[in-house]
């Protein structure tokens, strides 16, 4: 018989479960469950978060090194799913996008998951890619039409982004705003990040986060239906970026990505900026 349980933490343990996600993104209303060994005496070995998004039930599992993840995640996953069953959820999504060979990924296709999207991956060089804005900036200023400017997302709400993205969002609602508000490595960069303005209209924006030497576009649009003028509405607000964060310092590479389908500019843009595709990821989800 197993030793192992599964239950939502007391309020004495909270913070000891919050731990677990240090690293990972913890919404203020998600639900925890935990998971312990009782023998030989009671210990923490993984931890479960859910949340809803609409029709759709986001989630998230952590595992102590060491702990044989089968057993644990199955048991995990299956509560995780008799709660999203009962919160009215129709579909319950892994939060984090996996490579095919992540151990994760194999655990989540064992209890009945499928890839639902995938996202491309790419990988520019910071250096290389800050001179080549510069250049093209340079160049192309007279051609930038008087009326644009960008500002740093600092000063604005993430609901101008989700209207920006529109049909096609590269980051949930959730997500964004968690992600806005954290002070810390993890967060946005709510300086180089910027929204692009056309007099007082939004028309684009690029969304950065940086880590300790990557800096990572989560999200990039310009809706503008002219192809030169977009393609001047994206240096733009490259150009925001690299300005605020100079190439050559603490970050090495820029590492951006898009759907397979709905997002090929994001392709096309990183080969022409000589950057390498890097492993797919898949969004992980089954039907409740």
């Amino acid at each position: 018989m197993s030793d192992l349980i599964v239950r939502e933490p007391s309020a004495a343990e909270t913070a000891r479960v919050a731990y677990f996600f240090r690293n990972h993104m913890l919404l203020p209303h998600a639900h925890i469950l935990m998971a312990l060994r009782c023998r030989p005496v009671e210990r923490f070995v993984a931890a479960g978060a859910w949340w809803t998004e609409g029709s759709a039930v986001r989630f998230q599992l952590v595992c102590l090194p060491g702990v044989a993840q089968p057993e644990v995640f199955a048991l995990l996953i299956n509560r995780v799913t008799e709660s999203a069953r009962l919160a009215g959820g129709q579909r319950l999504h892994y939060a984090d996008a996996l490579t095919e060979d992540d151990p994760t990924a194999a655990h989540l296709k064992n209890n009945g998951f499928t890839p639902l999207e995938r996202n491309r991956f790419f990988e520019v060089n910071y250096e290389d890619a800050g001179r080549r804005v510069t250049h093209l900036f340079e160049k192309f200023r007279p051609d930038i039409p008087p009326a644009w400017r960008t500002e740093p997302i600092r000063n604005h709400s993430p609901e101008i982004i989700m209207s920006l993205m529109g049909n096609h969002p590269l980051m949930p609602a959730t997500e964004l705003h968690y992600y806005w508000q954290m002070n810390s490595p993890g967060g946005l960069d709510l300086d180089a990040s910027s929204i692009l303005f056309d007099g007082a209209q939004p028309i684009g924006t690029m969304v950065l986060r940086a880590g300790q030497e990557t800096l990572y576009i989560d999200i990039r649009v310009v809706r503008v239906e002219n192809r030169r003028l977009r393609s001047l509405g994206n240096l733009l607000i490259f150009h925001h970026g690299t300005a605020r964060r100079h190439p050559g310092g603490q970050f090495r590479r820029l590492q951006f990505h898009g759907g397979e389908a709905e997002h090929r500019e994001t392709a096309n843009l990183a080969i022409r900026m000589g950057g390498r595709e890097l492993p797919s990821r898949y969004i992980f989800a089954k039907i409740l």
